[in-house]
């Protein structure tokens, strides 16, 4: 329910660090992006809510024939309470996902056209790695709670698959947002490198005609040594740690799942 407030809030949260990364168009575009979405993926969002609740009615179905009782029957045991929590869960998480999946290409269409690459200054662009951290975290707790209705409701084939299936999706949201940085910045060090190369080699040419080149090569050297060794991946270490741990969220739900309802079993015999 709170999936869209949070988002606005990281976006507004993170707005300072995005626009001094980006030009004045990408600064405005930016800043429409934290006042919240737009009328018409409001629409869409409610068309998401609607597919996914009547995803969350299948799957009640699906358990009721699984289970071989009726509707009567499933409504008077425990299955009243997926009855009545599995569409709206359902619904919930398949607008949050429309929306995580649009928040990515807004930053990707951002990065691609409007950002400034500054080689002596890459640590601006670790923003991106953090809403990229934050994206896959969305996605990864989206992914815990819809696990937590898997375990013993499902046969194990169908938890694991769902389990993989949700680190895939952390995984797939933080690419699609690091990816363009990557790209982006790739292509500015790539083009930094071609330039001085051909200076060094302008510069070996006059040398050997008797010349003096008008930068010493060991100083066109250094600086090509100095770009190889620039990273193009906006991520620092404890961004790469909060990931890995980020990373567990889902698979201790799902294993603390197990591990409650053994005990609670152990309790009842």
């Amino acid at each position: 329910i709170t999936m869209p407030v949070l988002t606005n809030m990281s976006w507004q949260d993170s707005l300072p660090e995005l626009e001094a990364t980006l030009d004045a168009d990408g600064q405005s575009l930016a800043q429409n992006l934290a006042i919240g979405p737009a009328r018409n993926r409001v629409r869409r969002a409610l068309i998401a809510f609607l597919i996914g609740a009547a995803g969350g009615l299948a799957f009640n179905i699906w358990l009721m024939r699984d289970a071989q009782m009726t509707i009567v029957q499933f409504a008077q045991s425990s299955g009243l309470w997926f009855l009545i929590v599995q569409p709206v869960l359902f619904g919930l998480g398949a607008r949050a996902a429309l929306q995580l999946g649009d928040d990515d290409r807004d930053i990707a269409r951002l990065v691609r056209a409007h950002v400034n690459v500054d080689l002596a200054q890459l640590e601006r662009l670790q923003i991106y790695g953090r809403l990229a951290t934050r994206s896959a975290l969305s996605w990864l707790v989206m992914a815990a709670v819809i696990l937590l209705f898997f375990v013993f409701a499902a046969p194990v084939a169908v938890s694991i698959g769902a389990l993989v299936l949700s680190i895939l999706a952390g995984g797939y949201a933080f690419a699609t947002t690091i990816r363009p940085v990557v790209k982006v910045v790739s292509d500015v060090r790539h083009n930094a490198l071609e330039v001085v190369r051909a200076r060094i080699a302008t510069a070996g040419a006059q040398i050997l005609e008797g010349q003096t080149p008008s930068t010493s090569i060991s100083e066109l050297v250094a600086y090509e040594a100095w770009l190889e060794a620039r990273p193009i991946w906006p991520i620092s270490a404890p961004i790469t740690r909060r990931l890995a741990l980020y990373g567990l969220i889902p698979v201790l739900a799902w294993f603390g799942a197990a591990a409650a309802e053994l005990v609670l079993e152990g309790f009842a015999a």
